[in-house]
């Protein structure tokens, strides 16, 4: 076997963990969205625009 790793991991990062969660809570948001369930419609537009934002910061390195 061989012994290197063929990961990536970040050195002492906080935006893959925030990334992460925040697409958990626009997956809950995009589906309060599609019940009709009013007012989660920001907390989409919020995460979306952190996941982006996280994204963004992530792959700029």
């Amino acid at each position: 076997m061989s012994s290197s790793n063929g990961y990536y991991v970040p050195h002492q990062t906080k935006w893959p963990f925030l990334t992460t969660v925040s697409v958990f809570i626009l997956f809950i948001g995009a589906a309060n969205f599609m019940n009709g369930t009013g007012g989660l419609y920001t907390v989409f537009l919020w995460t979306f625009a952190l996941i982006y934002y996280g994204l963004c910061v992530v792959f700029q390195r």
